[in-house]
């Protein structure tokens, strides 16, 4: 219909079902129970939905619809620059209040690719609240690089005081994690700053290094993924007990993610 609809009010009857509304180029999602900043479906935009099983709804005509529930205000930080062009790939990443607690007033959360040619800077207004944004995937009919490729790392870092620091992001078990995916859903529990007390401890030897990696692991298994400066992977290994043969990689420099358990973190690595 022409009117708008709140998309709880067109998905009230299978809204158990509902995974995450988005809008198609857009900014706005409804992820129930996790995150929205989606509060009115409109006429004459695209919508991605994904459910969890098979559904049928009804769209409700314009003089019964509740247009009281389809209002609401979404704050707490402001974008202030991006290189990520909006378009029709996307990936939903969210911070819970747990995660964004730790930051404050005035920081600015920086969210890039490995590569560095990507870049988005949000500045925190309100700490202890949701924060959510789309990240949108290269266009490959445009020269420029203006979006994140289908497995690319995002890397996550915060500046304070004209310094930027490196954060550690524990992610929700449930969903995706580090890497951009098309129609991805990553949900960051909570993150630490590099040289925060709370560190973990995770860390590696030598580097530069030649032949092996050696790690720190406190007795768990390791996930090790390492990419070259451009996003591709090059090296995955699954069940890392510690040792990392790395004598076929070309010298030069890399980007390592480590992740055990809830916990991923990103290090530079320099093979020589």
């Amino acid at each position: 219909n022409e009117c708008g609809v709140a998309p709880e009010v067109l998905f009230q009857e299978i809204i158990d079902d509902v995974v995450i509304v988005k809008e198609i180029a857009g900014t706005h999602v409804f992820w129930p129970g996790i995150y929205q900043n989606l509060f009115l479906l409109e006429s004459g935009k695209a919508y991605a939905a994904k459910f969890g099983a098979a559904v049928s709804f009804n769209f409700p005509e314009c003089e019964t619809m509740k247009s009281s529930a389809a209002t609401g205000e979404v704050s707490g930080f402001e974008i202030i620059s991006t290189d990520n062009t909006p378009g029709p790939s996307s990936h939903t990443l969210v911070f819970s209040p747990e995660a964004t607690a730790g930051l404050k007033a005035g920081d600015r959360l920086v969210i890039g690719n490995t590569a560095g040619d990507i870049r988005i800077e949000l500045r925190i207004d309100t700490p202890g609240t949701a924060l959510g944004l789309q990240l949108f995937g290269d266009d490959p009919s445009t020269a420029e690089r203006d979006g994140f490729k289908e497995g690319e790392p995002v890397s996550v870092s915060v500046l304070r005081d004209n310094d930027e620091h490196s954060l550690y992001l524990h992610y929700a078990r449930a969903w995706d994690k580090e890497q951009f995916h098309t129609d991805g859903m990553s949900l960051v529990k909570s993150m630490e700053m590099s040289n925060g007390a709370t560190s973990s401890g995770l860390s590696f030897f030598p580097n530069p290094a030649t032949e092996k990696l050696w790690f720190n692991t406190d007795g768990e298994t390791l996930d090790v993924t390492v990419f070259s400066v451009d996003g591709n992977v090059v090296t995955e290994v699954t069940g890392c007990k510690g040792e990392l043969d790395i004598s076929a990689l070309t010298p030069g420099l890399y980007y390592m993610q480590v992740r055990r358990a809830d916990e991923t973190k990103t290090f530079k690595l320099v093979k020589q």
